[in-house]
């Protein structure tokens, strides 16, 4: 199915180092069609976050410091995790600057992600110790990214002692949408889960700020169609969505939006990956 949530991969997936188990285990998934491998399923990456290695740059436009100030405290240092999409990403707020890594993180995961962290700690001048909070994207979101993601965010838990803080990955996408709604209105995040199942979520624009009203939910079609039922404001990574005549098309988020929705994050002794369609 054309728009979900399963990891994209890179050119030559079948091909060198592999092992074959994994090979045969995904060109079996291809062959049932559980599996899409279209790079065209996903819209892009947004562009906010495409330039500049710190907050002086395009790529730091999202935020401005006086904002993260506010929000996260003077001497706060954070690092956001996002694994839930395809394109994985990190930042890091430190001494009032946001910093975005130069490694390439679209290939080799794991270690890519670990070797943009220590360039981003270099990059800062502080230690892993020196980090106070921690943002991950628990989902709902592909397995492979998310257990990636969460095992970095677990070993700095358990090795530095810093805060982990989740938030749902319709956050992110509620976040960017909230600056289009007014406020009183209630609006809903849609995420195609495969196997004629959809995530909703529901959240409504207020005087204070963004409200999350209940957690993201995987529902059977019909299901899904009815909770829309009395929603006007559909939004999400997906042109199409059953039941509603023109969705919000948004862009995949990267990690700088975890900081711009740190005000629905709680915080959590051990994250639990949220995967788009639960195990059956």
């Amino acid at each position: 199915m054309e728009g979900s949530f399963s990891a994209t991969p890179g050119p030559n997936l079948f091909a060198g180092s592999w092992p074959k188990g994994r090979r045969r285990r995904l060109w079996r998934m291809r062959s049932e069609g559980s599996w899409r491998l279209s790079r065209t399923s996903w819209p892009r990456p947004c562009p906010r976050h495409q330039e500049g290695p710190d907050s002086s740059g395009p790529g730091a436009s999202i935020m401005k410091a006086s904002t993260m100030k506010e929000r996260l405290g003077m001497e706060a240092t954070v690092l956001a995790i996002e694994t839930a999409f395809p394109q994985i990403s990190l930042a890091l707020w430190a001494s009032e600057k946001l910093l975005l890594p130069k490694t390439d993180l679209t290939t080799k995961r794991a270690a890519s992600l670990h070797e943009a962290l220590q360039e981003l700690l270099e990059t800062a001048g502080i230690r892993a110790q020196d980090l106070k909070h921690i943002l991950i994207d628990q989902g709902p979101g592909s397995y492979t990214g998310l257990r990636v993601g969460l095992a970095l965010a677990q070993t700095l838990e358990f090795t530095v002692g810093c805060e982990v803080k989740a938030l749902y990955s319709t956050d992110l996408f509620a976040t960017h949408f909230a600056e289009q709604v007014e406020p009183g209105e209630t609006f809903a995040i849609a995420l195609d889960a495969r196997r004629r199942h959809w995530t909703l979520a529901l959240y409504r624009v207020e005087d204070s700020g963004l409200k999350r009203l209940a957690e993201p939910r995987c529902l059977p079609l019909k299901e899904f169609e009815a909770a829309l039922s009395d929603i006007s404001l559909v939004a999400g990574p997906h042109s199409e969505v059953p039941g509603v005549s023109s969705p919000t098309l948004l862009p995949i988020p990267q990690a700088p939006e975890l900081l711009d929705a740190f005000s629905l994050s709680r915080p959590v002794t051990r994250v639990q990956p949220i995967y788009l369609m639960p195990p059956v």
